[in-house]
């Protein structure tokens, strides 16, 4: 034991035999030292002796000696919020920061930033808010690792408003900060204002890092911005980025499929030395998006010639390829495989198997299906209400979505437009209203433009079309096409003329090239003996040289 009390060189040689200790015997041994000579509470050398069981993962140990500390300070605390953030505890993590809080420190730049990333891991908005409360106290808000820590937490739930503030209050904006706010952007689908940061970013001179170009050519895909993407795609080859970032090569893939320059993503694609399933299903998905399935298939093959192993995500884009070819027996290949494989089960796998069985006529596969996965969702039981309804099976699509909200499941709302449109095909006025009136108040699901078309559709076809105007006129938003389309067809149907000509006026000024609805319109006037307006209506399709698209089917 020592008799005196250490010297501070005795101490800093103490500091650096615990960092050298690279073994857990040896940690001990020195561990055992200090405590029977009363050094294992030294602040520093307690410090030290924390960081050296959280390099060694004896995370118990580190705490037990953090204990011991008795009077602690921000590097003693950064240290044990260091061991268990970089072990991936948040909670740990978290309830260490409120610790440290209580007992009177207010942290540091690193403390904040392990508090931070605590609060991204367990999805906790509010305690974020608290952190940033604590991060004004101490005038760290705008510092140049906290503020993108809290850019990211707003970010991350959707918060943007408070994001954007924060970004905009920074006098120094770097490359990360950037980045933050736009793979927020790019995550709650506001392409448009992660596009207003790429020019904002030159403005202010940040040079362009791969992560950054990244959530730009996620943005552009997002808006089919093929200009922008191009200059990116420019920028990333003279860096040299896409030579060993396969993520990058992988999102210029995505973007170009999206932007429907396939012919360009395939030459990224084909450039690819070491592809991954990622890179495969982007091709795969844009492939179907251009309506290119066949082609989508071959590359699946492809894929399995390559011994490259499908997801969910790739498996589903392939039965995609198979419905846009009415290929069901492709389809039955594919479902084949997904249950070899082990991906049968899963619900994203499960929910394409249903709709691609649904839509090539397929019921009896299609129940099956469905009532095989184990955990179904809300997309699950969407695909069914569509497939009844799709075949005509109101009561049982009805059925299936009272079935659905019996065992707990919370409608979206897409399952909201199949049912409002089934009530439309089946006649069934009351019902729809009821659900459309159980959406707004029942869920809290604002109608959207599709919600309010299938209400017109269902109104005009069951002939209540002063009331399907009615509706219109009292609309929240504004009257888009597909309503004015749906009342139209209304019209034909019930040979409403006067109806008919409102409608088609306000059809014509939405869309004027729309070629079906003057062929609509042209159909209704001959169907009343109006030939003098039949020519007329004619005549301007003349002029406009308009097409009526052939009708075709296909089965493979």
């Amino acid at each position: 034991m020592l008799s005196v009390a250490p010297t501070r060189t005795t101490i800093r040689a103490l500091g650096d035999l615990l960092e050298a200790c690279k073994t857990i015997k040896a940690l001990k041994q020195l561990h055992a030292q200090l405590v029977l000579n009363s050094l294992h509470s030294h602040r520093f050398l307690g410090s030290k002796l924390v960081d050296s069981y959280v390099q060694v993962c004896l995370l118990l140990d580190a705490r037990k000696a953090f204990d011991e500390i008795p009077q602690r300070n921000n590097r003693s605390w950064n240290t044990i919020l260091s061991g268990y953030s970089k072990r991936e505890l948040p909670s740990e993590t978290l309830d260490l920061y409120k610790l440290m809080r209580r007992e009177g420190l207010l942290g540091d730049t690193f403390s904040l930033v392990f508090a931070l990333k605590a609060c991204m891991e367990l999805c906790c908005v509010d305690v974020g808010k608290l952190i940033h409360a604590d991060a004004i106290k101490i005038c760290l808000d705008r510092d140049a690792y906290v503020a993108p820590n809290l850019v990211d937490v707003y970010a991350g739930f959707g918060c943007l408003d408070d994001a954007r503030q924060l970004f905009d209050g920074m006098v120094e904006r770097n490359s990360v900060l950037y980045g933050v706010l736009v793979k927020g952007y790019v995550k709650s689908c506001r392409g448009r204002e992660a596009m207003h940061l790429f020019y904002k970013i030159q403005e202010d001179g940040v040079k362009l890092e791969p992560v950054l170009v990244i959530g730009f050519l996620q943005a552009c895909a997002l808006l089919g911005a093929s200009r922008e993407g191009r200059c990116l795609h420019a920028y990333a080859v003279r860096m040299g980025f896409t030579c060993s970032n396969l993520f990058l090569s992988t999102c210029l893939v995505d973007m170009y499929a999206k932007c429907r320059l396939v012919k360009w993503a395939f030459h990224i694609f084909y450039q690819i030395q070491h592809r991954d399933v990622v890179a495969w299903t982007a091709m795969i998905s844009g492939f179907v998006l251009d309506g290119k399935s066949l082609e989508a298939l071959d590359l699946f093959r492809s894929m399995l010639v390559e011994l490259e192993m499908p997801n969910a995500v790739t498996v589903s884009s392939a039965l995609a390829a198979c419905v846009h070819l009415s290929a069901w027996r492709t389809g039955k290949s594919i479902h084949a495989f997904s249950i070899r494989s082990g991906l049968a089960v899963n619900v994203i796998v499960g929910t394409s198997l249903i709709d691609m069985y649904w839509k090539c006529g397929c019921e009896q596969y299609a129940c099956q299906v469905f009532n095989a996965i184990t955990d179904k969702n809300v997309c699950s039981w969407s695909a069914m209400v569509a497939g009844y309804g799709m075949h005509g099976k109101c009561h049982e699509a009805l059925a299936a979505f009272e079935q659905m909200i019996a065992e707990g499941h919370k409608p979206n709302a897409v399952i909201f437009v199949s049912l409002l449109s089934l009530c439309s095909h089946s006649g069934l006025v009351d019902e729809g209203w009821y659900y459309f009136q159980c959406m707004i108040s029942d869920y809290g699901i604002a109608p959207s433009e599709e919600h309010y078309a299938c209400m017109i559709d269902m109104l005009a076809r069951a002939g209540h079309l002063l009331e399907a105007e009615s509706f219109i006129a009292n609309m929240p938003i504004e009257p888009g096409a597909s309503m004015w389309g749906a009342m139209l067809s209304g019209c034909k149907m019930h040979k409403n003329i006067e109806l008919a000509e409102r409608a088609a006026e306000k059809l014509f000024i939405l869309e004027p090239d729309r070629a079906d609805a003057y062929v609509l319109l042209s159909n209704i006037y001959a169907d009343a003996g109006l030939w003098d307006q039949v020519r007329r209506i004619r005549t301007i399709m003349i002029e406009k040289i308009f097409q009526k698209t052939p009708g075709c089917s296909s089965s493979v």
